[in-house]
């Protein structure tokens, strides 16, 4: 059995791929936070200094801040994919229309042949029929 792709089947593979993208992207923001509030609360167990908590804090937030834009860019990248794919789609649309409209005008054409033929055998058995032999 050969297995076929309609474009249904790939578009709902490919969002299910973007899906999958965006809670991979928002699994790692929420993992990061996590890690971020666990070294924080280590440092204040350990530490205990009000002024080394602040530096602690500040480049938490730099972690935090470059993990949002990393969030951002694979947003970007998944909505760059969904439009390529929405255009993609739209192409083998159309494409596929121009072929079945291909199809149709050759079958037309051998319809018209056939008519043709059969009207000229007619013709010639009708003609062989009435020759004396």
């Amino acid at each position: 059995m050969v297995a076929t792709h309609t474009p249904t089947m790939l578009k709902s593979s490919v969002m299910a791929e973007l899906v999958m993208f965006f809670g991979i992207g928002f699994f790692v923001a929420a993992l990061l936070g996590l890690l971020i509030v666990l070294s924080v609360h280590n440092r204040f167990a350990r530490l205990g200094s009000v002024d080394q908590s602040h530096a602690d804090v500040r480049q938490l937030e730099q972690k935090l801040a470059v993990a949002l834009e990393e969030r951002s860019k694979l947003q970007r990248e998944i909505a760059a994919v969904k439009r390529d794919v929405e255009l993609t789609w739209a192409a083998e649309r159309i494409e596929s229309a121009l072929f079945r409209e291909r199809i149709n005008d050759v079958a037309c054409e051998v319809v018209r042949i056939t008519r043709a033929l059969k009207s000229r055998a007619r013709r010639s058995s009708r003609y062989l029929l009435m020759q004396p032999w």
